[in-house]
């Protein structure tokens, strides 16, 4: 997830270049998501935090999985 995080520099002062249109809108809503999580802003140098994201991140992404792994032992998927 970090990694993820990284390459769309949510951390950075600005996005990398090579990102899309829409890359670029997510990073937004990754950084302003990040600081309602409770991560630091640098205002100085325009960084900040991803510690809390990264473990929000984490945390649905584990909550989907376990969901998922629940349908499929009760054979309530819709799509195997």
């Amino acid at each position: 997830m970090r990694k993820v995080l990284e390459q769309l520099g949510v951390s950075h002062r600005e996005a990398p270049l090579n990102l899309t249109l829409q890359q670029k809108t997510l990073r937004n809503r990754l950084r302003a998501h990040g600081g309602q999580l409770g991560d630091a802003r640098d205002s100085q140098r325009g960084t900040q935090a991803i510690g809390h994201l990264t473990a929000g991140v984490a945390y649905e992404h584990w909550h989907r999985m376990l969901f998922a792994s629940f349908l499929a032992e009760k054979d309530l998927l819709i799509e195997p």
